[in-house]
Parts: structure tokens; sequence; C-alpha cells
């Protein structure tokens, strides 16, 4: 079955008694039954290649060999070392000391420094390497190596093959010998190193802490001290001091009315608006908050002889007193001289008309003060309060810091006293002595006089035989794997899970002269149709969503069949193209529904409803079209018509409509088949899918449900099309079709979406079958039998002349041949262009 191609399908349902739990368990597909997939079709060439390769691999493994010789050497390893004074773990057994010698035998071979003294060695150079070899470089010798550790004792055996005795002997004791100059003296070197890192340690210890002690005095010479602590404190204490002051400013302004959300200027201004007061004659106090150095000394010399007053007057001297009148009379002195200067500033002020900017007084009876003094005094207090939260908060973050240095000093005076102990043990313990490593060479090499490999060309004779063999399954097996199609019913059923097999799809020619076809089709169309009935129990009218996992898999055309299907049975069926990258439906049905004159000109404002329904009644009434009715009650110019008609022409209502609110009984069209309808995709295209919402989809559905007894949705591929998404998501049941061909990784990232979505996945068609599935599935004989008794009847009625459609697939016109009904023609839900009117109320 084809959407697009030149094939069209059969359908062949499940064949009869399999069970249903059968059906669900086939997603545990077994490793034999998975290679059968890939093999399936290709079992010549595996046979084929197996014997090719086998008797390559047979004859290859016999002659592959020589007679190959065996030298041992043995190397001892000590599990502990004397101790000088200390007892460390260096001297100590080691605790895993089995793994500890294996890790060394690895070395053997692992370490590239071995094979290459054993490489250049002499005797090796002269009496063993062949040319190769020594083109090869050391990496050669590694092939011919075994190095054996038997867990139950400290020995290490290296062996080495060769096809003469004695270079197996050279080459065995070239390197143990290579092995015991880089390692036999490994552990001394190691503790040196531990000592060289220990020492590197201890240094960097020292140079922290000296680097973080500067730190330290960097910040305590800021500040006079690095006990931050007591400064903060106070600093805090003052801060919240001064903000409670702030705040008694702020609250006397809200009692008097001023709005504290505004700027000094505005609050003036306002006051200013609202008061004949002059506001540029300020006092003492103004000015010693503006920052005038005369007037701020004057008041801090006055401020100090009042102190000295009332700290006489504490001392109980009265106001006759000599020390008290001489204070009193500076003191009047100082008031003198500074009104005289607030005068002088006042006049230069008024002078030059500048404004003022003054926020607090001395004094702390804040009732005592004008609105002006008030304002200019809680400007400045919230500008110093400001400053001091500032400086607050920087001197709380110097005192975390100096802290959390201290505490990185402390935890680096501790490690560096760690270090130092270390260094000690670790000098006193470091020996002098040659012979203190834990290896030693236990017997040198030598060579077993008989081969090894007597019986080994018999082996890998089989054993290349057996590889030949295998290769030759590898490479089909690999081929099926780099080929990424579906070929069959069973490999489709294993990438579908647990979703059922609802029929199989073979391929059908174009060209349907053979009645045969058509009697096949309709059968198994009719079947795979009652499928979907029974496993629809709710009383609703089920909605069918018809999906796959590509384009051109056959969707539109399994849609157009199982549509006649359900019409053949006198249901209602509603045919919903929502394909809006290919409309294939709306192409295949040739459908088109162009809107209504009548709707038009209501929607233009050009007619109103009750008139539509008068120029409807007479149009009825006197045989006209609509066009004509509406001119002769003068509703309509003729000219204004032709130009609703060229509108008309070009506007094409479909899904897209439907989506947007309009009725879904106003955007479909009937078939020429009986009980088929169809909603076309109309003007919509690709870009309007913003446009589209599930609930949206939802409506229309449910509109569809309430007038049809079927609806039967073609969508897209899934899931890349954002509409189907949709529509699988609201649909009763979803029928997935997958074709020979499909990408196995698309058809189970489709299953997988679809379950994702909460689908309800009815089962799936496999499209494009080979001969050989519709073997497997024990149908062909009932479908054979079917065919051969329609081909009779079909000699004696004949085919009728108008199977074939201009754009229906093979198994659509099948499907009206089996019935002998006429093919959908173009339908068109409206006047023609070149009309004058329409119809009725169709035309409108």
């Amino acid at each position: 079955m084809a959407d697009t191609d030149g094939g069209a399908m059969l359908p062949v349902p499940v064949r009869p008694g399999v069970d249903e739990s059968q059906l669900s368990d086939r997603q545990d597909v077994s490793p034999l039954r998975r290679v059968h997939h890939l093999l399936q079709g290709r079992y010549a060439w595996v046979v084929g290649l197996s014997l090719i390769f086998g008797a390559l691999g047979g004859a290859g493994g016999y002659f592959f060999l020589d007679d190959i010789y065996l030298a041992k050497a043995h190397i001892e390893a000590e599990s502990y070392r004397e101790k000088t004074v200390y007892q460390l773990e260096e001297n100590e057994r080691l605790p895993d000391f089995d793994r500890w010698v294996a890790r060394r035998a690895r070395l053997i071979t692992e370490d590239p420094r071995v094979l290459q003294r054993a490489f250049e060695d002499p005797s090796v150079q002269r009496h063993v390497l062949t040319a190769d070899q020594v083109t090869e470089g050391a990496e050669s010798l590694r092939d011919s190596m075994t190095v054996f550790h038997d867990p139950r004792t400290s020995m290490i055996t290296v062996m080495y093959e060769h096809t003469d005795p004695e270079g197996a002997e050279i080459v065995t004791q070239a390197v143990i010998e290579g092995f015991m100059a880089i390692y036999g003296q490994r552990d001394i070197d190691a503790m040196n190193q531990k000592i060289v890192k220990v020492t590197q340690e201890r240094e960097e210890r020292q140079r922290q802490i000296k680097q973080k002690k500067q730190e330290i005095s960097l910040i305590a010479n800021e500040y006079g001290s690095d006990v931050l602590l007591s400064m903060y404190e106070r600093k805090l204490a003052d801060y919240q001091e001064f903000e409670s002051k702030t705040r008694l400013t702020e609250t006397e302004m809200v009692m008097r009315g001023i709005d504290v959300t505004l700027s000094m200027d505005e609050q003036i201004a306002l006051l200013n608006a609202q008061s004949d007061q002059d506001p540029n004659k300020l006092t003492a106090q103004d000015y010693a908050i503006r920052g005038e150095p005369t007037v701020r000394k004057l008041m801090s010399q006055m401020d100090a002889v009042a102190g000295q007053i009332r700290s006489l007057n504490a001392q109980g001297l009265g106001s006759q007193h000599w020390r008290v009148k001489n204070l009193k009379g500076e003191y009047d002195s100082l008031a003198s001289t500074l009104q005289r200067e607030v005068d002088q500033l006042n006049a230069l002020l008024a002078t030059q008309e500048q404004s003022v900017q003054v926020a607090m007084v001395s004094t702390e009876d804040l009732s005592l003060l004008s609105d002006y003094q008030l304002i200019r005094r809680y400007a400045t207090e919230e500008k110093l309060r400001k400053e001091l939260e500032e400086q607050t908060r920087v001197l709380g973050q110097r005192r975390l810091q100096i802290d959390e240095l201290k505490e990185e000093v402390q935890a680096l005076q501790q490690d560096l006293a760690f270090v130092e102990g270390r260094l000690k043990r670790l000098t006193t313990e470091a020996g002098t002595d040659e012979d203190a490593g834990r290896l030693d060479i236990a017997s040198n090499a030598f060579a077993l006089r008989q081969p090894v490999n007597g019986g080994k060309r018999k082996q890998l004779a089989v054993a290349g035989m057996g590889a030949g063999v295998v290769l030759g399954v590898g490479v089909m097996l690999l081929i099926g794997l780099m080929d990424p199609r579906v070929r069959s019913t069973d490999e489709a059923t294993s990438r579908v899970g647990q979703t059922r097999l609802l029929g199989v799809l073979p391929m059908l020619p174009e060209d349907l002269g053979d009645p045969a076809n058509a009697a096949v089709v309709g059968y198994s169309v009719h079947h795979m149709r009652t499928l979907l009935q029974l496993g629809h129990r709710a009383a609703t009218s089920p909605a069918f969503a018809v999906t796959g996992p590509a384009t051109g898999s056959g969707k539109t055309s399994l849609t157009i069949s199982l549509g006649m299907s359900f019409a053949a049975t006198g249901a209602r069926t509603l045919l919903i193209d929502s394909d809006l990258a290919g409309g294939g439906l709306s192409y295949r049905l040739e459908a088109v529904v162009r809107r209504r004159i009548g709707q038009i000109l209501v929607d233009a404002g050009e007619i109103t409803s009750q008139e539509l329904q008068q120029a409807l009644a007479a149009a009825s009434s006197s045989g006209q079209r609509l066009g004509e009715s509406l001119i002769n009650l003068g509703l309509l110019e003729p000219s204004r018509l032709s130009e609703i008609l060229e509108m008309q022409t070009n506007t094409y209502v479909g899904l897209l409509d439907a989506i947007n609110g309009e009725p879904v009984e106003g955007c479909i069209t009937q078939t020429d088949i009986e009980n088929l309808w169809v909603l076309p995709i109309g003007g919509a295209l690709l870009d309007d899918m913003g446009r589209i919402s599930p609930n949206s989809v939802r409506n229309v559905i449910q509109q569809a449900r309430e007038q049809f007894d079927v609806v039967l949705v073609d969508t897209g591929p899934i899931p890349g099309s954002v509409e189907t998404s949709m529509v699988a998501a609201e649909a009763d049941q979803v029928v997935m079709i997958v074709a020979r061909g499909d990408e196995r990784s698309r058809v189970e990232s489709a299953v997988g979406f679809l379950h994702s979505l909460g689908a309800n996945l009815a089962g799936f068609v496999f499209n494009r079958a080979e001969q050989a599935d519709l073997e497997r599935s024990h149908l062909s004989s009932s479908l054979s039998s079917r065919s051969a008794a329609f081909s009779t009847d079909q000699r004696q009625g004949g085919m009728p002349n108008d199977a074939n459609g201009p754009n229906f697939g093979a198994v659509a016109r099948a499907m009206v041949s089996r019935h002998g009904e006429a093919v959908v023609t173009s339908t068109i839900a409206d006047v023609e262009p070149n009309g004058t009117g329409a119809r009725g109320e169709r035309g409108g």
C-alpha cells in the first residue's frame, strides 16, 4: 500500500488462533530470533561465505606455526625490611603483598623501559633478533613473552617463546636483568622521592603561613589592630543609635504631614507653595550642617563653653560665681559673633539667590524645629546614616577576613607540625644498604628442550575453520546491522513491543485488471475494520487516527479504504485530513470546500442574517440562485456579486477553519460514495501550525463524534509532525502503519512517542510485505479461495468501468470495484467559479 509511489498494498489481518497474550509478549525477542531477523533472505550468502572463509581459515591455521621453545627465569620478592629506629610502613610487611608482587610482575611487560633494555642487549641484537624485529623495535619482544605470578608464593616467573631454545634463554635473561636494573633499588628510590616531596610540602606550608600573616598585617595596619571585634561592635552600636534618631525625625515629619518619599528639594518646594515663610534665611545650625567652617568653629566653641558651665553647675557653683560669670560672658561674646556671621551669610545667600540645603540642628526637641529645619535635618541624617552603614559593613568584612586568615594559619601550622614529624622519620629510616630492596633474581634463564606447541597446528586448523565460518556469518550480520530498514513482519513485530499486529499489506500493482485482487482487498480491509470496531467498547462514536513513522508509508490509502469499509456498513463516516505538510487525503479525494456566498456577505457586514434568510427563502421559492435573489431584493449590486464570486473562488474552507471555531458541518463535503464525508485541509499551510492547540483539536473531534458514527483522521508522520501528536492524544485509538523499508529506529521512536503521549495504540499494519510474510500469516489459502470465488463471479458480471479513479491508491480503487460503486470525483461544496449565483443555501 503506498501514498505516493506506484504500488499499493493488500491488508491481511492477524492470523486466527493467535492469543492476545502471545502478541503482547513479542517484545521479548530472543537473541537467536534477532539474528534470524538480520539474516532473513540472506541465508544462501551466509552458507557460501562460511564455506569459503572456513576452508581458508583451516588451511591458514595449519600452516601458520613453526616449533616453539620456551625459556624461564624466576624473580623472588621479599615481604618486609629491617627498621633502623622508627617502624614505618615502608619497613613493614606490605598490607597487600600479593597484589604488590602482581603489579611488579605486570611491569615487566608494561614498562617500555624494561623491554628497551632487553632489546638493546648485545647478545639479543647479535643472536636473536630478526630483521623485522629490529625494524619494529622493543615492542616486538612483548608478543612472545609471558609473565606469571603464583599468589601462593612470592615468586615471579618470566617466560619467552622462540623458535631457537638458545635465543629464548638470551632474551629471558636480558629481560630479568633489565627489570632488576630499574626496579631492584626501587624501594630506596621511592623513599628518597618521598623525602624530597615531604621537604617540598614543608616549604610550601611555611610559605603559605608567611603569606597569610602578611595579609593579616595589611588589614591590621589599616585599623591599627588585628582585633576588630570590639571596633565593629562599637561602630554597629553607633549605627543603630543614629538610625533610631533618624527614624524619630522621620516619624515627626510624617506626623506633620510631610511626604518622606520625596526628595529634600521636592519637600521644600511643596512647603514654599503652601507658606509665605522665606526658607533662605538659615540658622547657625543650618550653616554648620552645610559645612561653613567659621560657623562650625564658633558653635564648637560655644558647645565647649556651655559644657564647662554645666560642669560648674553640677559642682554646686551658682550663676553669681565669678568663674560662671566669666564663662557666660565668653559664651555671649561667641553668640554675638556667631549671629553677625550668620547675618552676613544670609545676606550673601539672598544676593546670590542660592537654594538652602541644611539637614539638622543641635537641638533634640524636634517640635522646636520648623518644617524647613526638620526636612534638612532628615536629609542630612539619612546621608550620614548611609555613610555609617557602609563603614560598619566594611569593618565587618575586614573582621571576618582576619578571622578566616587566622583559622587558615592555625590549620597550616598543624599541617606543618605533621609534615616535619614525617620528614624526621623518613630521614632516619632512609638507609644506604644496596641490598635493601625487596626484589632479587632467584634463578637465571633456562630453556625447555621440547617444543611447547606440538599439537597446536591441528588445533589452529580447526580454530581457523571455525573462525572462517563465524566470519562468514558475521559479515552478513554486519550487513544486516548496517541496513536500518524493517524487512519483515517478524522484525516489525519485535520493534513495536506489545502492540498487536492488525494486518499485513502486500504490494499490489497499480493496474487492478485482475478482479481477484479487488476481492482480496475488500475482504482484508473489512476484516481490519471489524477488528477496530470490536476494540471500541465506548458508547460514543469512535475516532481513529492513522499515522506512521515516515512519509509515503501508506497512511492516506489506508485511511480512505477504511473509510469506505465503514461507510459500506451504513455508518456515517467522516475522513479528516490533518496532515498540514502533505495534505494527501484532500489531494486523493480532490476535496475542496469553498466558503458560501451568504456567509461571506454576512461576515463582511454587507447583509444581516435576517436578510440572508429572506434571500434564501426567495431563492428556494423561485428556483433562482442565491446571488440572483439578492440582486432582485436590492440587497446586492451585480458588480459586487462578481467580486464576491471571485473571492469565493480563492477561498477554501477546511480543518483550520473548524479549529478556529467554525462549525464542522460548514467545513465538510460529502463524497459521491454513500455515507462518506471529508473534512479537507482547506487553505491551511504548514505555517499555520502555531494556530492549532490540543483544545481546538479536541473540540473538532468532539463535534465530529456528535454528527458522525465513525471519524477517521489521516495524520502526518510521528514524531516529526506536531499536529499528529495532538490528534493521537485525543483519538480513541491510533492505527500505526509500518512499511517494509522504514528505518527501525524511526519505528521504535514512533511507538515510544505514542506511548509517552498516552495514546491508545490499537495496533499496527505491516505494509509492502513480500510473499513469504503472507505465507507465514496462515491466511494465504483463505485469501486464495476468496480470490478464486470472486474471479468466477467477476468473469460473469464484469469489472466496473470506473474502478480506476484518477488519484486513488490501488487499495481504495479496489474497494470501490469490490462494491461496484463509482469513485469519488472532484467534490466542491460550493458554486463553480464562473457561476453567477449559488444552488440554494449550498452556494450561500
